[in-house]
């Protein structure tokens, strides 16, 4: 492998990831997002002291590599998407990463050099940010410098860590699901016994032991453990150029038939048939109902080994509202719509398609969550009301995406004027209703009457924003 060449194509790989970046929510977007990141480092890191206060000191600093640990698993599976991207065609882009079937080059070199592109990219834009916040804060923090510099360090180390772990996992995916899966099981059991305390975390995580321990050698030990899942992740990576054929039962006249109600938009059973021939509705499901329990088993955990934070079945409900948007986005990945353009269609028809079939798969799943969740709580006199709750916390999640991202809801909110916005109107009112539901038992009466207030405002805005849909996105192009 030619070192050379490698940072060559590093530097080119990043300038193409800007531009792709910058043409698609424009320069200005591309930059504010991480000064976003450095303002939320800062003002949190200016009322730290009073976080340290009430949270303490050792679980607040568990809290941040928890969540810098997290960012960095979930941005690490680059060698999927890396796969991905070579094997399939997307629109006219062309990517330096397909290279390889045009030029002398092998393709375990052009994804190590992807994988450091987006190491450089997240560095760039959320890593550095954060870490910048929080030494400038130093003057109103009142923090020694010597510990924010020390923060900062392991909070690298760590995402280090987790973004060449995740990567290592999703190169073993690319050549075997059982090997991989089996590795990624193991990692996750250590996890979930580290969160219920049989395992302590520094044990996983060196990064982790350097933030408590202040030894150079644990600092060392993370670096070592980044380079070595670096460097064994690419050999692993297998890219198939393959031709399969697969014979998929359903028949549009069959879904037509099943949504006979929805008969005046035949783009409704179009859609599931499509979601079914393309096996999505298992991650899409997936990318719900496992937030869901996750979101659960973490609450139960604190809840039995540390203190009762007053998590109850309405605070559930409002819960499900932030992890709606999840399944719109999945719902807008499935198919290029470039083709639609030339269809008697429009993009507010095929967006309250969406909509509709969005409804079909979370209704049922959130209500039966909700139920389970009544049951374990023991709060059945809740129920109805909680219900409520959860229809208007995913109705309006999802008309506020739909409404702000249009059928291009990975695109847009990536833009920081758009992100910003979706940031106010969504996580404001589901914010307050986790709130307000956390205070029933000290304020029930107030409590239940602003939640009834908010979710009524919550059911009138949505249904503004989905009245104009058509105002907004009539006359937008499908490509």
């Amino acid at each position: 492998m030619n070192a050379k060449r490698l940072l060559y194509t590093i530097w080119f790989m990043t300038k193409e990831e800007m531009r792709l970046h910058s043409a698609m929510i424009g320069k200005v977007g591309f930059f504010f997002f991480p000064v976003m990141i450095f303002f939320i480092s800062f003002v949190l890191s200016v009322i730290s002291p009073v976080l340290l206060l009430k949270i303490g000191y050792v679980r607040t600093l568990t809290i941040i590599h928890g969540v810098v640990i997290l960012y960095g698993l979930g941005v690490g599976g680059l060698a999927l998407a890396g796969k991905e991207m070579v094997e399939r065609r997307f629109g006219d882009v062309a990517l330096l990463i397909q290279t390889p079937s045009l030029l002398p080059i092998h393709y375990r070199e052009t994804f190590l050099a992807f994988y450091f592109k987006d190491l450089i990219y997240y560095l760039l834009l959320s890593i550095i940010p954060l870490d910048i916040g929080l030494v400038i804060s130093i003057p109103l923090s009142h923090f020694a410098i010597s510990s924010v510099l020390h923060l900062s360090l392991s909070i690298l180390l760590s995402f280090l860590f987790s973004i060449s772990l995740s990567f290592l996992i999703s190169a073993i995916l690319t050549r075997s699901k059982y090997v991989g899966g089996a590795v990624l099981a193991l990692f996750l059991l250590s996890v979930i016994l580290a969160l219920l305390g049989f395992l302590p975390l520094e044990t996983i995580f060196p990064s982790v032991k350097y933030q408590f321990s202040h030894a150079p050698t644990q600092a060392i030990i993370s670096f070592l453990f980044f380079i070595l899942f670096s460097v064994l992740s690419a050999p692993f990576v297998q890219v198939r150029f393959s031709s399969t054929s697969e014979k998929i039962s359903g028949r549009y006249q069959d879904e037509l038939k099943r949504f006979a109600k929805f008969s005046d938009v035949p783009l409704v059973p179009k859609e599931m048939l499509d979601m079914k021939r393309s096996r999505a509705i298992f991650p899409m499901v997936g990318s719900f109902v496992v937030p869901l329990l996750f979101t659960y088993g973490t609450i139960w955990v604190i809840k039995s080994a540390l203190f009762d934070i007053g998590a109850n079945t309405l605070f559930y409900s409002a819960m499900i509202g932030f992890f709606g948007m999840t399944v719109y986005s999945w719902q807008n990945n499935i198919d290029n719509l470039a083709s639609f353009q030339t269809l008697p269609i429009t993009v507010p028809q095929v967006i309250k398609v969406k909509l509709r079939l969005f409804f079909i798969l979370t209704i049922s799943i959130s209500f039966a969550f909700v139920f389970i969740v009544s049951i374990i709580e023991k709060s059945f006199l809740m129920l109805p009301f909680a219900l409520l709750v959860t229809l208007v916390s995913l109705s309006y999640t999802a008309i506020t995406t739909a409404y702000l991202t249009g059928l291009k809801t990975n695109i847009y909110l990536f833009d920081a004027k758009v992100l910003a916005k979706f940031n106010l109107m969504v996580s404001i009112p589901l914010t307050l209703l986790c709130a307000f539901s956390m205070l029933l038992d000290k304020i029930f009466f107030v409590s239940i009457l602003i939640l009834f207030l908010i979710s009524i405002s919550m059911l009138i805005a949505a249904f503004v924003m989905y009245k104009r849909i058509d105002d907004k996105w009539l006359g937008c192009s499908f490509a």
